[in-house]
């Protein structure tokens, strides 16, 4: 009964998370839409975190509508240009790295050890990058537009070790749900780059 206590994702605490480590749904939105009772719930650092409030009733149903609305993209992509994908083995990677982002907002309690769940997407867009630039020409806008931010993301969240910029900086990343916003980031980042922007400048070219 303890261990099920434990690890059950529907029991009250892990309904409308107050902790700053998780990145989940269940933490983000209560962050930026909710008011807890508790004395910890302060707003500190720079600006104010509070966007407008809800009332529980209303952010649970928000709460649950997005991760239905996540969970049902999964079969979206799934079943994208099934018949019709040039690259299978780059799909299916495509799809992987989608299945780990949703995780990690839909499960509730996603802490730091977690995050390396994000790695897929990084790597995918990453390689984007790469067979971008291969091709020598002008980049594009839309190119820009992901290669800046997703470079300033990934660089910020590889430096966020209390070792590394320290306790101050790490608990302000937290208190914002920056590695939980991130990950919204990268769900955008793979819509904005389907296998196909990879593959069709490159037809003549065997991704292995």
């Amino acid at each position: 009964h303890s261990w099920m206590n434990r690890i059950n994702p529907s029991t009250q605490k892990y309904v409308l998370e107050d902790n700053n480590e998780s990145n989940s749904v269940s933490a983000i939105l209560p962050a930026y839409f909710y008011k807890f009772n508790e004395l910890n719930d302060t707003e500190c650092c720079f600006f104010k975190r509070k966007v407008f409030l809800l009332s529980e009733k209303s952010i649970l149903f928000v709460i649950l509508l997005l991760k239905l609305s996540l969970g049902l993209s999964i079969l979206g992509l799934i079943f994208y240009k099934y018949k019709f994908r040039h690259n299978k083995t780059l799909y299916l990677f495509w799809e992987f790295a989608w299945l780990m982002l949703i995780s990690l907002l839909i499960f509730p309690h996603q802490m730091a050890y977690a995050l390396l769940y994000i790695i897929p997407a990084e790597i995918y867009i990453l390689f984007y990058f790469l067979m971008t630039l291969k091709q020598k020409k002008k980049l594009s806008l839309k190119f820009l537009l992901i290669f800046i931010p997703a470079t300033v993301l990934m660089t910020i969240s590889a430096l966020s070790g209390r070792d590394i910029i320290g306790n101050k900086s790490v608990n302000i990343l937290n208190f914002y749900h920056f590695h939980g916003l991130m990950i919204f980031c990268f769900l955008f980042f793979l819509l904005a780059v389907k296998p196909d922007d990879i593959i069709n400048p490159y037809k003549n070219i065997r991704i292995k």
